[in-house]
């Protein structure tokens, strides 16, 4: 039962587990992880992951570029979503103040939901591979590889 909670949830993608939890219906799944980089949230994502938070363990994966906190000030960066994308000049010190200003905040945010909401937030780094990440945070040693 675990395994298929553990692999419903997975599988699902923030936008569905969004919805899912507007409903009327109560989830009562025991563990939910949630992997994103939780880009675009606000008060509504919150409360729907309180009332998640309420009945189920919930541990939020955050996924974030660790550039976003030190941008080099010779770089020019394409930034862009599914509709558009602009160049951006990062020699500019006002705006590499801004863009890693709202980086931090948008993280800081995330991460006071652990005091705020019961659930956990653990960080995951898009420079570094994922599984190893993964077993550090949750305290597995790295297993040995068996020889055939």
């Amino acid at each position: 039962c675990l395994m298929q909670a553990l692999t419903l949830c997975i599988s699902m993608s923030w936008t569905t587990i969004m919805c899912l939890t507007s409903l009327s219906v109560r989830w009562f799944v025991s563990l939910v992880l949630v992997f994103s980089d939780f880009d675009g949230i606000d008060d509504t994502t919150r409360r729907r992951l309180a009332g998640l938070a309420n009945h189920n363990d919930v541990i939020l994966l955050v996924v974030h570029d660790p550039t976003a906190r030190t941008l080099d000030s010779r770089e020019r960066l394409v930034l862009g979503d599914a509709d558009r994308q602009a160049e951006f000049d990062f020699g500019t010190e006002r705006l590499r103040e801004s863009m890693t200003a709202w980086s931090a905040a948008r993280l800081d945010r995330i991460f006071a939901w652990q005091n705020e909401i019961n659930l956990s937030v653990l960080p995951l780094t898009a420079g570094e591979e994922t599984l190893p990440q993964l077993r550090q945070l949750m305290g597995a040693d790295t297993p040995r590889r068996r020889v055939r």
